[in-house]
């Protein structure tokens, strides 16, 4: 990691200068505190040690403390995971550092004098803000995919890039480890059999720690996986649903059942036997349907880095709208799809007034008439009953497969008017 290197600063970096400084404060008062004062005597809450420096266990108030500290170092990277460049672990192992290293728990009392306290509480903190000031490196993700196949790669969406696995990456990625053990072998050989065959999406993320950067590359890839299984349907030659997936989720077999009649020689039954979901086989980037569908707006917005809070909330109902898709329960499919909505025609911040202010926006957005923003006002109400009779009454069984297609309707047409106007 490489801290800033320049005479001038902007005035966003002075800011966060200025936030850095009164956090690191907020670290003084917390090691003051935890100096001064002992959990001998109190049940200890929180415990942290090393084998170097000793350990401290801290009681309810200064575990709280800790815990205000730390939410503030992580506040300076963000509340959005997706975007923090710093993860929580290794702000909590930055600070539990400082902590130790300003105290020193092994030392004797008596002979650290207050003023040699002082010299390495200065020393630490200077290191905090110095490791808080540091510009993010370059990290690269590489992850299996399943479900995406045949001539939909090479495929670049956003910033992920979606290839066939070859020897060629595994290579790439094996040269990273020492040859020189047996566990260093048998590393490389496990990678060399996961990435060397397959689909694999591939991006880039600028991160801190390597926690940070993997958290922020998988859900960049997965972002872009829903968004892909939005549209991946559009392209679609057959009838069976598609979808591209990363593990846990495997393959989805049909439910074995079945039906009988007492004393009647007679049964109607599924045997479980096959595979409804289809890999993803064709997305054409730049041919006509993808124009008709908004694919290129989506496309930018995906490769955006600092989306405005309305793009932040079109690429959220494009994800959501892609959970949906591929949900294998209508009820599940339903509320994916509402969210989706919800996210798209409403701030986050909404409390009140939800359904009036859905019917309002989607009957402006996809009415061209006075009579057909009424007739889709009237639709979005009736979804939204039975969306409440689903979260609040817990009722799945108020849905049909008749519902949960006027929903998609809608979603889908509402997200694609809204990409390509």
């Amino acid at each position: 990691m490489k801290s800033r290197q320049r005479t001038g600063q902007t005035s966003a970096e002075k800011a966060r200068t200025e936030a850095i400084a009164k956090v690191a404060r907020q670290v003084r008062d917390l090691i003051e505190m935890l100096r001064r004062e002992s959990a001998a005597d109190s049940e200890i809450h929180m415990l942290f040690t090393t084998q170097r420096y000793g350990g401290l266990g801290l009681d309810s108030r200064e575990a709280q403390a800790f815990r205000r500290c730390l939410d503030s170092i992580v506040a300076l990277f963000g509340r959005n995971t997706k975007t923090r460049a710093l993860s929580r672990k290794a702000s909590q192992d930055l600070l539990q550092k400082t902590v130790l290293r300003a105290i020193r728990p092994l030392r004797d009392e008596k002979a650290d004098e207050r003023q040699r306290f002082e010299r390495r509480l200065t020393r630490e903190l200077r290191a905090f803000r110095r490791e808080l000031s540091q510009e993010p490196e370059l990290w690269q993700m590489t992850v299996a995919v399943n479900g995406l196949v045949g001539r939909a790669l090479p495929l670049k969406l956003g910033s992920v890039e979606f290839v066939r696995g070859s020897t060629t990456t595994a290579s790439e990625l094996t040269k990273k480890i020492s040859l020189a053990s047996a566990h260093g072998r048998r590393s490389a050989e496990v990678l060399s059999s996961l990435f060397s065959t397959g689909t694999l999406a591939r991006t880039e993320i600028a991160a801190l720690d390597k926690t940070a950067a993997r958290d922020l590359g998988l859900a960049q890839i997965e972002e872009t996986i829903d968004v892909l299984n939005f549209f991946g349907g559009f392209f679609a030659r057959r009838s069976e649903p598609s979808r591209a997936y990363l593990a846990p989720d495997g393959d989805r077999r049909r439910i074995a059942w079945a039906v009988t009649r007492p004393n009647i020689a007679n049964i109607t039954f599924n045997d479980g036997i096959g595979k409804p979901d289809q890999p993803i086989r064709r997305f054409l980037l730049r041919s006509r349907e993808a124009k008709r569908l908004g694919v290129a707006r989506a496309n930018e917005l995906l490769a955006e880095t600092d989306r405005t809070a309305f793009e932040e909330r079109l690429v959220s109902a494009l994800a959501w709208a892609g959970r949906a898709r591929v949900a294998s329960r209508v009820d599940t499919a339903f509320l994916y799809y509402a969210i989706a909505l919800e996210a798209l025609l409403t701030k986050r911040d909404t409390r009140t007034g939800v359904t009036n202010r859905l019917r309002l926006r989607a009957a402006f957005v996809l009415g061209k008439t006075a009579e057909v923003r009424k007739r889709l006002s009237k639709l979005v109400d009736g979804l939204y009953r039975l969306r409440s009779e689903l979260v609040h009454g817990g009722n799945a069984r108020v849905l049909s497969d008749d519902d949960l297609a006027l929903m998609r309707g809608l979603v889908e047409r509402t997200i694609v008017t809204v990409l390509c106007d």
